[in-house]
């Protein structure tokens, strides 16, 4: 797939030339740049009364169409494009970089792209991409697309906690988890039942994610938590765990080492 041909340090736009035509992707070089938009965006709007107390309203915040939002306007996204799949994208892009130490960028599909997209990948729209910045002056980017499913809760659902709410869901995710070389992640919202606080445990959680998961797909755990600083503002944190096919256990049976990404997205 090939490189922009005009790029800027914030915006890039990418024309991929597949079998089946042109397929027109966007991405966010200056991804700090992407982050503090979403971070205006999220200030603005979970600073709002109520925002953070009822789940409707929590939920409309988190999942409105990203070309709504007037703090991305700079960018041009699909309109099936939401927050919450652009800041999962951004989360895993951050965190394969901490990891790896490569320059892995974060993106996305341009509005119009879903026959040539579902011709080249069986799809016809992903939730996000990401791909290594190429060097030596490479004209070709080589992405990887990302599905993005959450634990949002309807009306009249309980909040139970994460791993109860991943287990009532990740079966009929499975479908939707088995595109070869994707990336496959799930969004954990700071649900959990009354008198509970909110924790995840990341072994159950690996190894139903890995179940579901194609043997040559990733899959990554997105969690967002509402913890409150030293002045008792609230901070909206995302971490994300990357799930390895073979989980390393230690002799209490838990997972050896987990290594995990954080981003920071406004105090409120």
């Amino acid at each position: 797939m090939s490189k922009p041909l005009q790029n800027s340090p914030i915006v890039n736009d990418i024309i991929g030339k597949t079998p089946y035509g042109e397929l027109l992707l966007q991405s966010a070089p200056d991804s700090g740049h992407l982050q503090q938009r979403l971070k205006a965006y999220l200030v603005r709007e979970l600073a709002s009364p109520n925002a953070l107390s009822q789940t409707i309203l929590f939920q409309r915040v988190i999942n409105r169409k990203a070309n709504e939002v007037p703090e991305l306007d700079i960018y041009k996204f699909d309109p099936d494009q939401r927050i919450s799949e652009l800041l999962v994208t951004v989360l895993i892009a951050s965190t394969l970089n901490k990891m790896n130490g490569t320059r892995v960028i974060p993106g996305w599909q341009k509005p119009g792209q879903k026959v040539t997209m579902n011709k080249f990948t069986s799809k016809e729209s992903w939730d996000g991409l990401i791909y290594e910045n190429p060097v030596n002056g490479s004209d070709v980017v080589n992405p990887m697309f990302i599905e993005v499913k959450s634990t949002m809760i309807g009306p009249s659902e309980d909040a139970a906690t994460p791993n109860e709410l991943l287990n009532r869901r990740l079966e009929k995710y499975r479908e939707h988890f088995q595109s070869p070389g994707s990336i496959c992640a799930v969004f954990i919202l700071p649900y959990t039942a009354t008198g509970r606080q909110l924790s995840l445990d990341f072994k159950d959680a690996s190894e139903m994610l890995n179940d579901v998961v194609a043997n040559d797909a990733l899959g990554s755990v997105c969690l967002m938590s509402l913890p409150s600083n030293k002045d008792g503002k609230t901070v909206v944190t995302m971490h994300c765990y990357l799930v390895d096919k073979k989980l390393v256990k230690g002799i209490n049976g838990n997972i050896k080492n987990i290594d995990l990404g954080m981003m920071t997205f406004g105090v409120l």
